[in-house]
């Protein structure tokens, strides 16, 4: 009975050290947790982020080549890519029908203020193989992407967001030679490749950062012939 009593009044519990101690490794452990989980986080939110930005800027290559791949000439004096077309801005004859008298002409314009990738339809008037007139302001107009920039090269300079190709002598196209821009008249009608490039950036962030997808396209204009290489697109062919 006296032992019962005895630790019946033995109140000494922990000391001030001990309860530090356990709170610092207490301390620890959740801070590891803590991370874990907010490493967890934003790892699920960069996957998202570059999933998000890679699909929004694959739907607007698509539509950019699917434009490019249906240009054609008006006549055989008048080539699918317009002279004065740039780095930044591409004007087009295109027939998305197959079978249309009056093609549109389409211009594809990055705009680097708001960082949007846009589209402006010029629906004639008249019929081929007769002259068609365009409107001065586009008839109908669309927003391809927003939050893309201009890819980066090595060195971290901006690149075209356009770039055209010609032929060379033994007809295959000249890739490391773009022709310069704006196009003069003489260069748009030896154009037989328009190539695009940009970076969609995620639409959470808004930033340019690792996240960003690079998303690349090209087409063949008209119908360009290698045995001729001279003639650029074939303009007799695509406007029959």
């Amino acid at each position: 009975m006296s032992r019962l009593r005895a630790l019946a009044r033995d109140e000494s519990g922990f000391s001030v050290t001990e309860l530090l101690m356990a709170m610092s490794i207490g301390s620890i452990v959740l801070w590891a947790l803590m991370q874990f989980f907010v490493t967890g986080i934003k790892s699920s939110n960069e996957l998202s982020d570059r999933v998000e930005a890679a699909q929004r800027g694959r739907l607007a290559m698509d539509r950019v080549t699917t434009l490019m791949d249906s240009m054609l000439c008006l006549n055989a004096a008048t080539p699918p890519v317009v002279a004065g077309s740039t780095g930044t801005s591409v004007t087009f004859y295109a027939d998305l029908a197959g079978a249309s008298a009056t093609p549109v002409k389409y211009q594809l314009t990055y705009d680097a203020a708001t960082k949007q990738l846009n589209e402006a339809q010029y629906v004639g008037q008249g019929a081929l193989p007769g002259a068609i007139t365009y409107p001065g302001s586009p008839t109908r107009t669309r927003v391809l992407a927003t939050n893309v920039v201009p890819a980066r090269d090595g060195a971290g300079a901006q690149q075209p967001v356009f770039r055209y190709y010609a032929f060379q002598a033994d007809g295959t196209v000249n890739e490391a030679a773009p022709l310069a821009v704006p196009l003069t008249a003489g260069d748009a009608s030896t154009v037989v490749r328009v190539a695009a490039q940009f970076r969609a950036n995620p639409e959470r962030t808004k930033a340019e950062d690792p996240r960003s997808s690079l998303i690349a396209g090209q087409s063949i204009v008209a119908s360009a012939d290698a045995n001729t290489p001279a003639a650029g697109p074939n303009c007799y062919d695509d406007a029959s």
